[in-house]
């Protein structure tokens, strides 16, 4: 090749993989812009039917009937269910409320995904169709037994129904708690899935669970205005982008309806972990310092870690820093100079729990 040619190449793969990241950029904030747009709208229809409009966010789980006279919830992080109802007596509302626990029970994440208002008026807005999702896990019921199921519907009681008047309708409602045990099973629903990307990303399992916990509750529909999406909560553009590099050897704008997949999320968030611990802050020496330095860095990013100890973004000059200290100087430090207090209890809380779910599969042999 001669040497015009071969600048002639060069130029163009230049310019290839510029519009190739011109355009991811673009994708995402058209997806961004057209979430924006499709939840306005959307609490703006649910403003006519109820006083408090709500949506799905990280830890609750919400679902519309299409005419919006009915709504439910499943709340993972205050483990209770919530039904709603306009109906004309307490009698109606206890016959509606019935089927909306039977469906709630009976509810995967492939119906889940299909129900989903908003992601409909989204895929809308940006002329797509919804991706189908393949999963027939259970938002909630997978491991409930016999006698947690007769817990749970003694509390299915018309006693236990509450109502209230918005726009001149009756609006019913009841709350049943769910058992903490119950909880706890649907954690461990995702264990083989856990077990096999943290084994294969040298990963500890109890700091993906203890992320996943953090993030999410074990809600796999869970979703912030980010955007971030499922269990481990992927922002597409930056965790998602680069792990799906990593793993497949090129880059792909993930979309909702893939991260809602238990799987993939866990795959694809256990390999960002293991790009962070094994790439960004490979020259960290000490590893329970390296490790205090991922788990900020998953939820803030190295740059933000990186200021808790140089007040700069360079994360090779907080390294040499860092390799000078101790692992508890490490952990004060960032709790006491990270940038956000966010990230600070982020780094709290995810630490306390990787703690308990080391005793848990430590005593499970």
């Amino acid at each position: 090749m001669y040497a015009e040619d071969f600048q002639d190449y060069q130029q163009r793969v230049t310019q290839n993989f510029t519009h190739y990241k011109k355009n991811i950029h673009n994708n995402f904030l058209a997806y961004k812009h057209a979430q924006q747009k499709a939840l306005k709208k959307f609490k703006k229809e649910l403003k006519v039917k109820w006083k408090n409009p709500q949506v799905s966010t990280r830890y609750k789980w919400v679902e519309y009937s299409k005419d919006l006279q009915e709504r439910k919830s499943i709340d993972y992080k205050k483990h209770v269910m919530h039904f709603e109802v306009h109906a004309k007596n307490r009698a109606d509302a206890m016959t509606q409320f019935s089927s909306m626990f039977n469906n709630t029970l009976n509810e995967d994440i492939t119906t889940a995904n299909k129900k989903d208002l908003l992601e409909h008026k989204i895929a809308k807005i940006l002329h797509k169709q919804v991706q189908a999702i393949t999963s027939s896990k259970k938002l909630i019921a997978e491991h409930i037994d016999t006698k947690d199921l007769k817990k749970i519907k003694n509390k299915l009681n018309i006693n236990n129904v509450h109502s209230y008047t918005y726009n001149h309708k009756n609006i019913y409602m009841i709350t049943i708690p769910l058992p903490n045990r119950v909880m706890a099973k649907n954690a461990m629903r995702f264990q083989k899935d856990i077990a096999l990307s943290s084994a294969k990303e040298q990963i500890p399992i109890s700091l993906v669970y203890a992320i996943i916990h953090s993030e999410s509750a074990f809600n796999p529909m869970a979703r912030s205005y980010i955007p971030a999406f499922g269990l481990m909560q992927i922002v597409p553009k930056t965790a998602g982008l680069d792990s799906y590099y990593y793993l497949y050897g090129y880059k792909k704008l993930l979309s909702a309806s893939y991260l809602y997949t238990p799987n993939n999320n866990i795959r694809i968030g256990t390999a960002y972990l293991h790009i962070i611990y094994y790439k960004y802050l490979k020259n960290i020496k000490n590893r329970q310092s390296r490790l205090y330095c991922t788990i900020a860095a998953y939820n803030t990013g190295s740059g933000n870690v990186a200021r808790a100890f140089s007040k700069k973004r360079n994360i090779s000059v907080a390294i040499r820093k860092i390799n000078t200290m101790t692992s508890n100087e490490v952990y004060n430090t960032l709790l006491l100079k990270l940038p956000y207090n966010e990230t600070k209890h982020y780094l709290k809380v995810v630490n306390h729990r990787r703690h308990m779910y080391q005793k848990i599969f430590s005593t499970k042999g």
